[in-house]
């Protein structure tokens, strides 16, 4: 009993179940401080990545609800398509002043804040355009969906 270190059968099975990496246990039991600091870190730099997407996001949304229009009044035949197309490099100058990165599409780690990495994570295409006007309220294909 008073062995001063006591071995839960939980703790005997992972050790087990670990093999040779068991020393790996052992040194970040030791070390719960650094790793602690490090979970920390790496939970920090994901939240700012996604309060960095969600900025992207808004700011995709606001610049389309505004140029939209913008363009359809200019040319009657814009559509979600070329729409995308005509502004997407004014689109991507935008998306980045938004930040610095975003999270990868798998969430594990950063990617620098560019119009590629930002399009794989909120879907920005033509169909999302349209969908965004449509919900809007606004003409798409000469439909207008109610609000």
């Amino acid at each position: 009993m008073g062995s001063g270190k006591e071995v839960s059968f939980f703790g005997t099975l992972l050790r087990v179940m670990l093999g040779i990496l068991s020393p790996v246990l052992d040194w970040l039991i030791a070390h719960q401080t650094f790793v602690t600091v490090l979970f920390a870190l790496i939970l920090l730099v994901y939240a700012l990545g996604r309060y960095q997407l969600g900025v992207a996001f808004h700011k995709t949304e606001e610049f389309v609800l505004k140029r939209f229009p913008e363009l359809k009044a200019q040319n009657p035949n814009t559509t979600p398509e070329s729409f995308f197309r005509e502004t997407y490099p004014e689109w991507e100058a935008l998306i980045k002043t938004c930040g610095w990165f975003v999270p990868h599409k798998f969430d594990l780690w950063p990617v620098p804040m560019s119009g590629k990495s930002v399009k794989d994570k909120i879907g920005y295409s033509s169909e999302w355009i349209a969908a965004l006007l449509s919900r809007g309220g606004m003409e798409v294909d000469g439909k207008r969906k109610p609000r």
